[in-house]
This record gives C-alpha cells, sequence and structure tokens, in this order.
C-alpha cells in the first residue's frame, strides 16, 4: 500500500515566508562580511544553538533565523532531529537539495523502516546484527524523502563504514525504487561486484533476493571502470527514469564505474518510491554511513532585503552608496542583479517604481560582501532618497531596503593641498620609484576637490617626471588627487620635489625621496692576489669591489668568499667568509696560508654562483738550510760527540718552516748516527729545526757528515768532527792509578789549545763539562766509557758551536762513574786561556 502524504507546494511556501523575512529584516543593520553560499542544517542545531547555521554576516547585527525557507522545508518533510538537510542555491534558477543521515545516534529511530531484530547503529554507522545471518533478505527504507509527482529524486549515496572490506562491500547494495516503503518492500538492489568486477542490477521481492532454484530475477549488469571499493569510499547511484527504459549510472567517489538498466521498467511505472539499503547478512564487514537523497527544485526563494543602505560620501552633485551584498537564497549564494532608485521625497514599497532609477548598477557581490556604488548628475544643496531591491537568476525579487536620505552639498571651492602618500620612499637608480607621490585637493567642507591644476617640481637630486620633464602640471581628479610617477637617476642620492597650488592652505609642500644603487652588476679585483706567504701566516686583504651597472658603489651587499682548492683557511679555521661591502663597495677578507710548504690556496669572491673573481695565494717551500750548532767537534774515536747536530730550514721568505724531512748522512770517518745507520730522516720541528746525534767513527782524523732537505739538493750543510785516541800514559812500574783523579792540564796557561789529564783505577762512564768564569756551560768536552788507566783529552779552546773564547778563567768539570763498583767521582781544575 502506498503511502499517502499532503505536500505544501514549495513555491507558496517560499512567497509567505519571503514576506515575513523581508518584514523581520528592515529593523536590521548588517556589517560587510563574506559567508559560503551553502546551507546545512539539523533540527538539533536549531535546538542547541539558535544561531549556529545563520551566516556570519547576518548574526553580526542579531539576525538569528535567516533561512525561514530552509526551516519551513524541515517541517513539511517532517525530518527529525537527527537529519542534517542542504539547501544549495545555484545561478541557473534550479536549487539542489540534499537530506543525509550520519547516524551519529544510538537508535535507528524512526526514519526507516526495517525490522529491528536485524538492524542497529554502532559506531556511528548502519549495521546488521548477529541475528542475520541469512544472505539476501535484510531491507531497510529511507523514509522521509521520496519520489512523488513533487519531487524527483536525482541521486541516492551511501559511505562505505571504517571496518568495510572487499567480501563485505561486495555484498551490500542501494535499495532503489522500494514500493512498499517497508522491510517486506520490493524494487531494485543494484550492486557492485567485488568478486566478478562487474555491476549488477537484480530485483528485490517482500524486502527478500527474488530468486527462483537456479535462477536469480537480474535486469542487467555491465563491467565496472573503477577499483575495488574501499572502507571510506563514497558510493552514488543516479537515477535516470526515461521512456524506454530506467537507467542506474554507478559512481564511486565521483567517478563513473558502469551503468545498468530495465527496459521493462518493472518498478519504475509509479511516481511514488523509495530508496535505502539492501545488505547481504551472515557477520559481513559491509556497514554503511553518511546515506544521502539528493532532488532538485526550481528557485522560488528571493535574496533577502538590504537593511543598511547607507551613504558614505557626497558632493554637490553625487552621492556615494554603500550596503551588504545579500544572497540568491535569502543569504545563501550570490544575487543577480540589483535596482537602486531614487527622489526627492521619501517613497516606500507601493511607489518604489515611480523614482528614478539609477545606471550602470555593480553585478552583486557573494553575500556578506561589501558594496559601494556612485549616483552622479544630482543637484546641489538637496535631500535625495535612495532604496533598492536585489533579484536572483529567477527574478525573485528580496523585500525593499531600508531607505537612506543624504543631502548634496554646495558648489565647492579649491580651499588646500595635502601630502597623501609616495614621500620618504626609496627606489633603484634609473628605475621609477615604487610608488606615485599622490596629493589631495580638499575644498571648503574638506571634501575632495576636482580640476585644480598641482605643480610638481624637482628640487635637489637626480630625477624626472615623464617626458623628461623636471617640472610637470597635473589636475587633481574626481578624487581630489593628483599624482606623478618620479623615474630616478643614475647617480645615489636625496631627492627633493616640490608640490604647489597657488592660493592653497599648505602650498608648496616638500616630499623627500633616496636613490640607492643598484644591484651588483660588476665585481673587480682590488688588491690581495697572488701573495705569498710563510706556513700558516694570515695574509694582507683580499679585496673586490661591487658596483651596479651605473659603476656606483654597492653597499651592504654580501660577498661570499670561498675556499675553492688548496689548504688555506679563513680564521676559526673555516673554508667560507660572507664580507658585506662598505661605502666605497669594497668587501675584504683576510686569509691563513695552509700548513703544507709550497700549497696553492684558491679562493674565489663573488655575489651569485655566475659571477666569481680568483684569487691566488702561495705558500712559501722550504729554500734553504742553516747550521745552528754542533759544527767542528772533537771527541775520542768510537764515541758520540758531546753535542748534536742542528740545523734549522728555511723557506722563500727567510723564515723557519716546521714538517721538512732533513736527510743526515755520514759521508766520511764511517761513523754512526743515533739510530745505528749512516743515514737518518728528521722532521724539522715547530722552529724549523732538526737536530741529530753521531757517533764518530774507530780513526783518528777527519768526521764529515751532510744535512739536507730532501729533494732539494741545493740546501745542504756539511758538519766536521774530529776523532782523537785518548792516550794511556803508563807508569814505569805500570801499575794502575789507585783512585780518581783530574790531573792538572798542560801547558796552562795556554793559547791556543792543551790537554787535559785524568786517572781511572776501573772502567767508568766519564763526562768532561767546560765552564766559564760565570758558571754559563762553555762545551761538553767529552761522554764516553773508558777502561782503567791515565787518559788524556786535547781542548782547543773553542766553544761548542766552534767560536773561538776569549782570554779568561775557565774551570773543567770532571764526572765518573765506576762499571763495576758503581764508585762515582767529581772534581774540578781551572784553565788559564791566555792570547
Amino acid at each position: 500500500m502506498k503511502r499517502t502524504v499532503y505536500h505544501l507546494s514549495i513555491l507558496c511556501l517560499c512567497l509567505i515566508l519571503t514576506r515575513a523575512a523581508a518584514q523581520s529584516e528592515n529593523s536590521f543593520s548588517l556589517s560587510p562580511l563574506k559567508e559560503a553560499s551553502s546551507a546545512t542544517l539539523s533540527s538539533k542545531e536549531n535546538i542547541n544553538s539558535t544561531a549556529a547555521h545563520v551566516p556570519l554576516a547576518a548574526r553580526k547585527v542579531g539576525i538569528t533565523s535567516v533561512r525561514p525557507h530552509v526551516d519551513a522545508l524541515r517541517q513539511q518533510l517532517g525530518l527529525s532531529s537527527d537529519l542534517e538537510l542542504q539547501w544549495l542555491p545555484s545561478r541557473t534558477g534550479s536549487d539542489t537539495l540534499r537530506v543525509t543521515d550520519r547516524f551519529n545516534r544510538s537508535a535507528i529511530g524512526p526514519d526507516w523502516a526495517l525490522d529491528s531484530r536485524y538492524w542497529a547503529i554502532k559506531d556511528g554507522e548502519l549495521v546488521l546484527t548477529k541475528d542475520a545471518n541469512y544472505e539476501w533478505r535484510y531491507l531497510a527504507v529511507f523514509l522521509p524523502v521520496f519520489n512523488n509527482s513533487e519531487r524527483e529524486i536525482y541521486s541516492v549515496t551511501y559511505t562505505w563504514g571504517k571496518k568495510a572490506d572487499a567480501v563485505g562491500i561486495g555484498e551490500g547494495a542501494h535499495a532503489l525504487m522500494i514500493d512498499p516503503p517497508s522491510a517486506q518492500g520490493s524494487g531494485y538492489w543494484l550492486w557492485r561486484r567485488t568478486n566478478q568486477n562487474s555491476v549488477w542490477l537484480y530485483a528485490i521481492k517482500d524486502g527478500a533476493w527474488e530468486y527462483t532454484p537456479g535462477e536469480s530475477k537480474e535486469f542487467h549488469r555491465a563491467d565496472s571502470h573503477t577499483p575495488i571499493p574501499q572502507a571510506g569510499d563514497v558510493i552514488t547511484t543516479v537515477i535516470r527514469n526515461e521512456p524506454h527504459a530506467v537507467f542506474f549510472d554507478y559512481y564511486i567517489n565521483d567517478h563513473w564505474d558502469a551503468t545498468v538498466y530495465d527496459g521493462s521498467k518493472e518498478f519504475a511505472q509509479d511516481n511514488e518510491w523509495y530508496t535505502g539499503v539492501f545488505i547481504h547478512g551472515q557477520d559481513l564487514n559491509n556497514q554503511v554511513d553518511d546515506f544521502t537523497v539528493t532532488w532538485f527544485g526550481g528557485d522560488t526563494v528571493p535574496p533577502a532585503a538590504v537593511t543598511d543602505l547607507r551613504a558614505i560620501d557626497s558632493t554637490a552633485t553625487s552621492v556615494t552608496l554603500a550596503w551588504t551584498a545579500p544572497g540568491d537564497n535569502f543569504w545563501d549564494g550570490q544575487a543577480d542583479h540589483f535596482e537602486i532608485r531614487y527622489d526627492t521625497a521619501p517613497f516606500d514599497e507601493d511607489n518604489f517604481d515611480s523614482a528614478e532609477l539609477a545606471a550602470n548598477l555593480p553585478e552583486p557581490a557573494p553575500s556578506g560582501e561589501l558594496h559601494q556604488f556612485t549616483i552622479t548628475g544630482l543637484q546641489k544643496n538637496k535631500t535625495y532618497y535612495f532604496a533598492l531591491r536585489a533579484y536572483d537568476e529567477a527574478n525573485n525579487k528580496s523585500g525593499l531596503s531600508n531607505l537612506a536620505q543624504v543631502a548634496t552639498k554646495e558648489i565647492s571651492v579649491a580651499s588646500a593641498l595635502e601630502l597623501v602618500s609616495g614621500c620618504d620612499q626609496a627606489g633603484v637608480v634609473g628605475t621609477p620609484l615604487p610608488l606615485p607621490i599622490v596629493v589631495v585637493v580638499k575644498d571648503q567642507e574638506g571634501s575632495p576637490f576636482a580640476t585644480q591644476p598641482v605643480k610638481f617640481a624637482i628640487k635637489t637630486g637626480e630625477a624626472r617626471f615623464a617626458n623628461d620633464a623636471i617640472e610637470l602640471h597635473v589636475n587633481s581628479d574626481e578624487n581630489g588627487q593628483a599624482a606623478v610617477e618620479v623615474k630616478l637617476g643614475t647617480t645615489p642620492g636625496a631627492i627633493t620635489i616640490e608640490i604647489s597650488a597657488p592660493g592653497l592652505q599648505n602650498s608648496p609642500v616638500l616630499c623627500n625621496a633616496e636613490a640607492h644603487a643598484g644591484a651588483v652588476s660588476e665585481l673587480v679585483q682590488v688588491s690581495g692576489d697572488r701573495q705569498l706567504l710563510s706556513v700558516g701566516k694570515e695574509s694582507a686583504p683580499l679585496v673586490v669591489r661591487a658596483t651596479d651597472q651605473y659603476g656606483n658603489s654597492i653597499v651592504q651587499t654580501p660577498i661570499a668568499f670561498e675556499i675553492a682548492n688548496g689548504g688555506g683557511r679563513f680564521a676559526n679555521n673555516q673554508t667560507s667568509y660572507i664580507g658585506l661591502t662598505e661605502l666605497n663597495g669594497t668587501a675584504r677578507a683576510e686569509i691563513f696560508a695552509g700548513e703544507i710548504a709550497g700549497d696553492t690556496t684558491t679562493v674565489t669572491a663573488g655575489y651569485d654562483s655566475s659571477h666569481a673573481i680568483h684569487f691566488l695565494i702561495f705558500t712559501a717551500a722550504a729554500d734553504s738550510l742553516l747550521a745552528v750548532s754542533g759544527d767542528n767537534q772533537t771527541a775520542p774515536v768510537r764515541t758520540q760527540l758531546a753535542e748534536p747536530l742542528v740545523v734549522r730550514a728555511l723557506d722563500e721568505l727567510g723564515e723557519h718552516i716546521s714538517n721538512i724531512p732533513i736527510l743526515f748522512s755520514v759521508s766520511a770517518g764511517e761513523g754512526v748516527l743515533e739510530n745505528g745507520e749512516t743515514s737518518a730522516e728528521v722532521m724539522t720541528d715547530s722552529s724549523g729545526a732538526a737536530a741529530m746525534t753521531w757517533k764518530l767513527g774507530p780513526h783518528p782524523g777527519l768526521n764529515q757528515l751532510t744535512a739536507v732537505i730532501e729533494g732539494l739538493p741545493s740546501a745542504q750543510i756539511v758538519f766536521n768532527a774530529t776523532g782523537e785516541i785518548v792516550s794511556n800514559v803508563k807508569e814505569a812500574a805500570a801499575a794502575l792509578p789507585k783512585e780518581f783523579a783530574l790531573l792538572p792540564n798542560s801547558p796552562n796557561p795556554f793559547n791556543p789549545e792543551t790537554t787535559i789529564h785524568f786517572a781511572l783505577p776501573e772502567a767508568a762512564e766519564v763526562t768532561l763539562v767546560l765552564f766559564d768564569a760565570n758558571g754559563r756551560r762553555v762545551r761538553n768536552l767529552m761522554s764516553a766509557t773508558l777502561n782503567a788507566g791515565a787518559h788524556q783529552i786535547r781542548w782547543d779552546g773553542r766553544a761548542a758551536n766552534s767560536r773561538g773564547l776569549d782570554s779568561g778563567v775557565y774551570f773543567c768539570r770532571m764526572r765518573a762513574v765506576a762499571k763495576a763498583s758503581g764508585k762515582s767521582f767529581e772534581a774540578t781544575r781551572k784553565l788559564m786561556l791566555a792570547k
């Protein structure tokens, strides 16, 4: 049995509401705020927050219900507080209406016809219960919105639930053209067969799958064109009931998937039918959410009446009006056009059409935006009244706006000159200032005055107006403004512009501007290239200069200095440094030479990757070798010289140089070095020095050693030493000495040499050291292990560095430690050198 419902005509309903809304709005003044064009409402929102759905532009002035057409349609449809209603205006004369059930409640309620044993709401989704253990037998019909002669349903949509899977999705369907509206209704079911990649149209009979053993009631199937739906996908069926067949277009997330049809139109013969969902039981994951029915309706709702029409400015012959734009449907959407009329006497709705019609009205802006419009051609010193209506595309008209009253002014006279903008700005040489220089001419009442000549003149600095002029006359426009553009010259500096209008207050006025150098056009090298530095030494500044295309110095521009290659570094061991250009356009950086002698460091300086200057910094190479000490020593054969041999390496600048390999080699006398070999390599220390000990060979006479910088044969030093045989003086009885003794030297005084005698009762380690009268060590004469007996050694009167000593008293101190007994001995003798 069909459900009979008395339907109000939407047209009549909206005409009644339009009159009521227009009357209620006349007491409000709206502010210019933007609002979205859709109205999404539920009764629950109306109860909990009266203004929750009201456009912001209307709420600002206290209107709490500006969509009475939406409220009335809710009542007409009998929507519960659980359902959402959307009324979406368009500019085509046809509005879109939607009712959605989001299942955000605990119980299903009266909006659905179903068997409550098998259906429930869980986690905000419509689901089957555990008791639904059959296949296709579970139909739920949506009751509030159905197809009839006054309302043609366009589409039906639902969303697969959060836990829906491929198996469950393949066992859930739209229920379409269902009649009667109950769990036992009959009609079509349409679903995507996920296991066969196709869309099928089947029959529902008495609330279950129409099926005879071995055969289903199938109307049509079609191949799918989209991937298998997933949880959260939106499924929409568009219904097209055409004369020869009823078609169903199946969409997944707004992408067409397939179209199926029934040429017999078995369930499409009647105008009244319902929609819903048809679900397979047996505990599958085929939950649904957001069930939506969509249809179209003619646009019968007018725009809202404007309530804040007002005059914001006037002259002797014009008035500027402002108001907040209404929408297409009251405050929703966008109106189509305005009608503004005015007169010198008040008027109302009845004689609105008799008032003067304003021409060239603006196109309406979106709801809530501010409109401004100037009406010209008025009489001076006259009171005028203004009102307007808004129309939508279906020519529905709003109520009449409030009546705005304003008087035009007396004839104005230019009175004052004032700066508006453009002073104290800066620009780049050779280009116009960023902003024009603007002044305003005002009349005796402070209103803008048009057609007043204003003179602009360049007083100081390099700049020009249009046509390369330094003076320019400009008439003020309808807003009282006169403006010029200023092109800067090629030289930076201050610009002064004088602006005058004879006879006006404040005239003349001065306007200042500043011309700055342009972008970097050229970077040149000033100084600092090809410097030669000792290892680790700081360079003189590397200097570049940045200029613009006119040769002006660029100030405070970053220049990037980078180590391109080599061992040099900036301060703090950095490989890059940013220098800012100074007043003369120069930027500088200092670099420290690399730690490797002979290294070359390349430094680039630039302001971008394509403009770079190169500097070369050379680290001085090793150049020469200097003998420091140890030459011309004398020692017993087979003993180590008392002093080491010391050399110092110097670079090309005469500075000592560290970490340079020095090769010491015995060249005569068969001696050995401290490593027991005849050659050894030593690296110079931080002072550039390298030292080596030398043990003389077995033969008396000349011993020689060379020291050379590796790879630099010209940097060579030759050291000489003399090997001597220390004599044993035997007594007649050939008896060994009874005790340690340091005996007098002979001769004494002496010049140039003397022999020092000493006795050892047993083998011992012996050192002989010479001091001057001030206790300063002069020379290590001997350090050797000697056998028991009487010994002697010659001293040539020279210091350790082979320098001849001055006449005077010297002291020889002997120390001996016996090898076997461990006894020690120490004694000192005075020697007199007389030259």
